[in-house]
């Protein structure tokens, strides 16, 4: 997808605009000013969704993960 739409994939946590258009984040901005529930309820997945993917203990796993891999790599397996 576009720029950073891939944090998006999973839940509502946010609007993708279109690269470079001032018009295109006014409206998403103003959609979220506008209605506040909207704002709150993306916020909160948003929150969520930060929480459970990039708590410490996974954090952790992914970079044991790729040190493995590259410790793989250096001796030929």
């Amino acid at each position: 997808g576009e720029g950073a739409s891939w944090v998006l994939d999973e839940q509502p946590v946010g609007l993708v605009v279109a690269p470079e258009s001032p018009t295109a984040l006014a409206q998403a901005m103003a959609r979220i000013v506008g209605d506040a529930n909207y704002g709150r309820q993306l916020g909160a997945q948003a929150q969520q969704t930060a929480r459970s993917r990039y708590n410490l203990e996974r954090v952790v796993e992914q970079v044991e993960g790729v040190y493995r891999e590259c410790l793989n790599q250096g001796d030929g397996r």
